[in-house]
């Protein structure tokens, strides 16, 4: 081929390249700024940002703590949880809490119990375009072994963050749990009813995530010698279910040999002397009047529960 040849080729390569950064520019900044701007992971760093300097007690993990502790009765509190987030991604969000983001954290509130412990799949629906600012992908891709899922993740969400936005408008269509209404009338159903909805709720938990393997229990370990550095107490809370998801549960850890790995976190957990392990899973055993889910308490559930944490709290 020769120079004649090539020179124009490089040229036409060149403009695409100009174009495409250029599009994809104007695509990023629309997206961040107008069609995620209130999405409720955003929302939620944001009013983390807005608070003080000092925080007494930051509550983390997935939906159960976001939906069962309130933080406006506790004293300084701030709730920095996130529906579905793994333990995984909790580690990486409170190690930017506590080494980047220049506030000073007393007390720190994480989940404990099914299903706390897991390596989500990463291609699924994975949030990157949030998750990114946080999550050290080179670090999970050489502790899974799992490199080019997690490189791929990283490269496409600093290159089009925006290519998960058709999930993203059809889960914000579906809309979001609410504490004042029973969803699916789960206190009005029969006892047949509920444990059919707790075995649905289980079926989506378990559909693309891999739980108690030795990544997602090392990341545990990880977590706890995290706060120890930062001399802040850890209290790890096995967060209240109902009847009709502890009976699922049962039956799913049996079938998923799971229950070996429940027990080995809980060792990990309580061979920590300085790491407090609260066990409440069983504390409304038979009344689901504080539920309005399987696994989520209701308005009431989430005032009589966040009251008994501050009691727990007072004892630290």
């Amino acid at each position: 081929m020769t120079r004649q040849k090539i020179h124009p080729l490089l040229k036409r390569l060149l403009l695409f390249c100009v174009i495409f950064i250029g599009i994809n520019g104007v695509i990023t900044a629309y997206f961040y700024r107008v069609s995620i701007h209130n999405h409720k992971l955003l929302t939620q760093d944001r009013g983390y940002h807005q608070s003080g300097d000092s925080i007494e007690l930051l509550i983390m993990g997935h939906s159960r703590p976001f939906k069962a502790i309130d933080p406006s009765l506790l004293p300084n509190a701030v709730n920095f949880c996130s529906g579905g987030e793994s333990n995984i991604h909790t580690y990486y969000k409170l190690k930017y809490a506590l080494e980047r983001s220049g506030k000073e954290i007393k007390i720190v509130l994480l989940p404990a119990g099914f299903p706390s412990f897991n390596v989500p799949d990463p291609q699924v629906n994975s949030n990157s375009f949030y998750w990114k600012q946080y999550v050290d992908y080179f670090e999970l891709a050489q502790l899974t072994g799992e490199h080019d899922k997690y490189v791929s993740v990283w490269l496409k969400s600093h290159t089009i963050p925006w290519y998960e936005y058709g999930y993203l408008k059809l889960s914000s269509s579906t809309g979001d749990f609410d504490l004042r209404v029973d969803k699916e009338d789960f206190l009005n159903g029969s006892k047949e009813e509920k444990l059919n909805m707790a075995n649905l709720v289980i079926e989506r938990t378990m559909g693309t995530r891999s739980f108690y393997d030795e990544v997602s229990l090392e990341y545990l370990k990880k977590t706890i010698k995290l706060c120890q550095q930062h001399k802040c107490q850890l209290v790890f809370i096995k967060y209240p279910v109902s009847s009709s998801y502890r009976e699922a549960t049962q039956a799913m850890k049996k079938e998923y040999k799971l229950l070996k790995g429940e027990l080995k976190a809980d060792s990990i957990i309580q061979s920590y002397s300085d790491v407090h392990f609260w066990n409440y899973s069983n504390y409304w055993s038979e009344d689901d009047s504080f539920f309005a889910d399987p696994q989520h308490v209701n308005i009431q559930g989430q005032k009589t529960f966040t009251n008994l944490v501050k009691r727990r709290l007072k004892e630290l």
